[in-house]
Formats: C-alpha cells, structure tokens, sequence
C-alpha cells in the first residue's frame, strides 16, 4: 500500500525487507528530506476525507498485519503503536467534532439519573440494609400472637415493667431494670462480665418474640423508671425517664435505646445534683413544646461526696427537652428533707417536709408561679399551664399492702413482718354485689405477696355457657422453704416432681372450682406446711484470698389466678418455680443483709398488657434466681463460684388459655 490519501500524510508503506538495518542512515533522512519538500499541510474538509477513505481527519489507526503497512511517524518506523492523535481537529465551520459537542438535554436527564441512581445504592447499603433486625420497620403484617420466655444470664431484673412502642408492625417492647451479680462481684473482674455488678442498667426484649432489642450501662444504680410520661424527643412516642442513686437522672428513647440526655447545668460546674427524688411532670413553661420536670436533690462538690440527708432541700426545674436545669436551685431552708412530691389541680406542688430534729414532718406547697420566678428571676405566664390539663405522674405502688378492684370485686392484700423467718401473708376477695361478702380468703405464713395485677377479658374468651367477660385478679407469692442442700431423698424427689408439674410447660393448671352455695371455702397453697425457714451457709471467696458467709435460701414462686364471671370462680395455679436467693451479712440483724434476688425488686414483677395491639391480654412475669450445674450434696454447692445468676421472662397469652381451664373444669 502507497503513501495513502492527503488525510494520512504521516503514514507510508512498509521499507522493503531489502533494505536491512546497517543502511545508511543519511540516505533515510535524505528520502524523508524530499518527501516533507513535497508535501502541504492542509486542513481538510470532512466530506472529502470520508470519500477518499472514510475516517476521520486527525485520527491515526493502526493498520492491520495482513498486508497493511505499520504506522510511521514522520517517515520513521513507530513500534510504539500510536493509537490516535489527542488534538483535535476543528471543522470548517468552527465546530467541535461530535463527540465534543454538548450533550442533548436527554442525554443530560440521563446522565443525571444514573449518578442519582449510585448515590441511591451508597445511601441502601450504607443505612437500610445494616439496619438491626430489633429496630427496623416492618411490613405491616401481623404473625400470629404465642407465648415465649426468655432467660437472661448475669444480670437481676429488678422494679416494675414498662411496656414501650416498638417498631411500626412489629407490636410493643418490653423494658427492665436491671443490675449485675452483686454477691460474686469481687471474684471477676468486671470488665470480663456481659453486665457488671456495680451499677446497673437497662434492657430491652422485643415483645412478640423476646429476642433482645438492646441494652444499656450506667456507672450508677438506677432505682426507679417510668416510661409512660413525657416525649422528650417530639416524635409522638413516651420516653423513659430513669433515676438512680448520686447524679443518676437520664432519658430514654425506647425504641432505637439511645440516651436523649443526662441530668447537667451550664451555671455551675463545681457542684452536681444528687439523691434526687422521681421528678413530677409540668406543662411547657419554656415554650419549647416539650414539658418540664420538677424534683428535689441536694448538692456536693466535683469530688461527689455522699450526700447528706440534711441538704436534701432544694427544687430544680429541668428542661424537659434538653436536660438542663433551668436558673438556679430554689432551697427550702426551714426542711431539712424533702420527699414524697406531688400535684394539684392549680399545679402547685405538695410536698412533705422533715425538720432538723429528724421528729417533725409537715406537709409544704409551693405555687408554680413562685418556684419559677425564684429560680428563673422571671415571671411565669400563667397561661402557659393553668389551661393545661392534668398530667400522668409516676406512681409509687405500697409493698405492705394493695387493693385493687374490678367489676365489682375489691381484692386486699396485706404482708406483716420480715421475710424469710417472721412474714406472713393475708389475701381477701370481697363482692360488693353481695353486701360485701368475703369470696376468698387466704393466709400463710413465710410468705410474701407482690403486687397483684387486674385482669380484664373484652372478650367472652370463646366460651358459649359465659354471660359476661371474664375478671378477675393474678398474684404472685414467695414461699420460703427448707434450705437445706443435704434434703433426705425423699425430699428431693418431691420438690423435683412439684417443680416438673407446674414449670412446664409455661401454663398448667390446678384448679378448684367455687359454686355459690353457701360458705366460700378457704385455699391454701399447695398441701406442704413450712415451718422456720432453714439457712445454709456457703463460703464466698473474694478475691483478695478472704472469705465472707453466705446465706442460701430455697423458696417457691408461684403465680395464681382469681378469675371470676357473673356466674363462677376460679382459682387457678399458673405457674411453680423453685428460686434460689443468696444472701451475704454486713450486720447482727436480718435487714443488714444484702440478697439476690432482692425481694423489693421483685414486688412489681407481674403485669397484664396487650403486647400486639390485637385486643388481648398477655400475662408478662419475669424471676430472678441462682442456678448451679453442680448436684445437689456436692460440696462444691457450697461455693458461691458454682452459682450463676439469671433472669427469665415470661409472656403467656391468657385469652388463647382460657378454654382450656374452662375444660380442664368442666372434665372435674
């Protein structure tokens, strides 16, 4: 092939093999001297190239090896293998080539679909498809309700439980209290512990299956939790307000488990508040659309020295959307101690007032207007929470004794003494249909009562003989037992049939069926009568090579059921659990004593809810206990090392129960 066409002046055709590479240099730059003489540069029209060959002038291709020449650059052989040449080349009438020209608003709309379309897929597998199973929306799909229980490893579940809002369509949450093992503390380091002993914390258990939402540390213990009173975060939903022992007030959003804010101030760093009392829920005060928080608390230094019981005697208004508080603190001079807050219909604030001499106690008040302006130096609009209707406060539920009622029936439950040796328990049934009458009455001793919940049925529970919907009361009881781990065998083997029976599976029933017939006759908890309750000592191994003693307690949990229409009553034993308590001495009398499971936590460990929103009712119970792998009469039982401490939670769907009792009756 020749020189080709005026658009390809740099390229020629191959030398002729005769020619070999010890010619003589000046002979080539002569040849391509004549050549370059002969040749004119010009700018080339492109209709005329496409009619000579077809390309593009400026555009440099690599000829093929069947019988096409090499590409030369200026005469000379290129083994390089230039591709193209990178200037481009301008038409004659001033235009770009088209593969330079703008593009088409089409093409525009297309170029820009397809970025928006990658930064979509950053933004699905960096934020949705991560998102924890626990927190995620879901299809609004509702599965079908069941009963499940959950155990808990290392950790006491402790006051009452908060039913929460969960993830749109996957029904409500359950949250607790909790704290690690304080009787083993000092034989594990605690950064080793799933949860530490010291502190405490809160959990979280999605309430259609029990699986854990998340889970929350705190350096300090906290105490008391309400998650029924204020949104903090404005997004429709309460959050968890928590308070704890030193400085310990948070906020909870319960959903994702994140911490809105810590109780601070940004007037005075040197001291913090402590030993607060649960804070009362105020309208909006500062136009924030959030509502405020009032309590009492005393002040130390930075070096959070214990507070002293004699300046707990101050008022702090917080900010119930930042956490802040709000001026200064309003002090109480002539209160040495102040407790016991509360409401009333002119929001101003009741309180009860202990003196210096630790003897005289007054009930105090103090105006909304009044604490505002002296803690704010401001004037309150009084509009801002006269108008406002009254608000849910925190309840604090008596533990020495409970009424409750429901349709009629009033139910008293009364416990007398200290548990384990010298408590007892007094529980009555009265109809105030029928002048009163006592329907059920049931004492015993060694044994506490927690407090009950109310059940109430809205539906006729699929029975066809029911006039009306079922009511009625569930309790939870404590009983001491023997604690001896040397028990005869004959012992052994009846405490393991009972605990068989009635553990498992979650719901099984012993039943009396009561008739109006006369005199209502008198229950008693199972056929076994327990004297003094009897300790056995254990040896706690702390770490540094000492010993202290502790006490092992043996004692039976079980949960009853007081069910009742226009027509029967039923008492019915839902549930029997052996629990184990440890107890360690830190002085001569029984309440010097420090236990887990701890008894006082444990009283509100009952509660009836509606978890799917489905309109029935579900019974939510959890237990504390030490468990050990080791058999019963090893001397290792006598380590506490060998003990383990969990927590189960246990959720029973009541409704989808109830036509098995009514049968399990009927068949008696």
């Amino acid at each position: 092939m020749s020189g080709g066409g005026v658009g390809q002046g740099a390229v020629y055709s191959p030398l002729p093999q005769s020619i070999s590479d010890t010619d003589s240099t000046e002979e080539e730059l002569n040849n391509i001297v004549h050549q370059n003489d002969n040749r004119k540069f010009v700018v080339t029209n492109k209709d005329t190239v496409d009619k000579h060959n077809g390309k593009k002038m400026g555009e440099y291709r690599p000829l093929g090896h069947d019988g096409e020449g090499e590409i030369s650059i200026n005469g000379l052989p290129n083994r390089d293998l230039v591709v193209s040449d990178e200037i481009p080349i301008i038409k004659p009438d001033g235009s770009l080539p088209r593969h330079l020209e703008p593009m088409s608003p089409l093409r525009k709309i297309s170029f820009s679909l397809s970025i928006l379309l990658c930064g979509l897929t950053i933004v699905v597998f960096l934020w949705l498809l991560p998102c924890d199973w626990a927190t995620c929306p879901s299809v609004a799909q509702r599965s079908g309700a069941r009963s499940w229980e959950r155990t808990l490893q290392g950790l006491e579940l402790k006051g009452g439980i908060s039913v929460v809002a969960g993830v749109p369509g996957r029904g409500r949450n359950l949250v607790f209290l909790a704290r690690g093992d304080v009787i083993n503390a000092g034989q594990t380091d605690e950064d080793l512990r799933d949860f530490p002993a010291s502190g405490g914390g809160l959990v979280s258990l999605i309430g259609s299956t029990g699986e854990v939402a998340w889970y929350i540390h705190f350096h300090r213990t906290p105490h008391a939790m309400d998650c029924s009173l204020i949104d903090v975060t404005g997004d429709g939903a309460e959050d968890c307000i928590v308070v704890g022992t030193g400085k310990l007030l948070v906020a909870v959003d319960p959903v994702p488990g994140n911490i809105v804010w810590y109780l601070h101030s940004h007037r005075n760093n040197n001291r913090n508040a402590i030993d607060l009392e649960f804070p009362i829920i105020l309208p909006d005060l500062d136009g924030d659309g959030v509502r405020e928080l009032v309590t009492v608390c005393s002040f130390n230094g930075t070096s959070e020295r214990s507070a002293t019981v004699s300046d707990r005697n101050n008022f702090i208004v917080i900010s119930g959307k930042m956490g802040e508080i709000i001026g200064q603190a309003v002090r109480i001079a002539s209160c040495t101690r102040i407790q016991g807050l509360s409401v009333d219909r002119s929001w101003s604030i009741v309180y009860t007032c202990q003196k210096a001499d630790k003897e005289e106690v007054s009930t105090g008040i103090i105006s909304m207007q009044e604490l505002y302006a002296n803690a704010t130096r401001k004037q309150l609009n009084m509009s801002a929470y006269l108008q406002s209707p009254p608000l849910k406060q925190h309840q604090v539920l008596g533990v020495s004794s409970t009424v409750k009622k429901v349709n009629g029936r009033w139910l008293t439950l009364v416990n007398e003494g200290h548990c384990p040796t010298h408590c007892n328990v007094s529980v009555k049934v009265t109809d105030e249909r029928h002048d009163n009458e006592t329907v059920w009455n049931f004492q015993h001793d060694n044994t506490y009562g927690m407090v009950p919940a109310v059940l109430v049925f809205n539906s006729r529970s699929g029975a066809s003989t029911l006039v009306e919907p079922v009511s009625g009361f569930v309790l939870k009881f404590w009983t001491w037992t023997s604690a001896n781990s040397h028990l005869s065998s004959s012992m052994i083997k009846d405490n393991n049939t009972m605990s068989t029976v009635f553990s498992n599976p979650l719901f099984r029933y012993r039943l009396k069926r009561f008739v109006r017939n006369g005199k209502w006759a008198e229950m008693h908890i199972g056929k076994e009568r327990f004297s003094r309750s009897v300790i056995t000592p254990l040896k706690l191994n702390v770490r540094n090579g000492s010993s202290v003693q502790v006490d092992l307690h043996q004692l039976k949990e079980r949960v009853v059921l007081y069910t009742f229409n226009a027509t029967d009553n039923h008492i019915v034993n839902a549930s029997l659990n052996d629990v184990t308590q440890l107890c360690s001495s830190h002085g001569p009398s029984e309440t010097d004593q420090l236990c887990q499971p701890d008894l006082s936590y444990q009283q509100q460990s009952l509660l009836i809810a509606d978890l799917d929103q489905d309109g029935s009712q579900e019974l939510i119970s959890y237990l504390t206990t030490y468990t050990t792998d080791n058999p019963e009469g090893s001397s290792h039982a006598l380590d506490t090392s060998k003990w383990h401490l969990q927590s189960r939670v246990r959720v029973v769907q009541l409704e989808a129960e109830l036509p098995k009792l009514y049968e399990a009756v009927a068949r008696q």
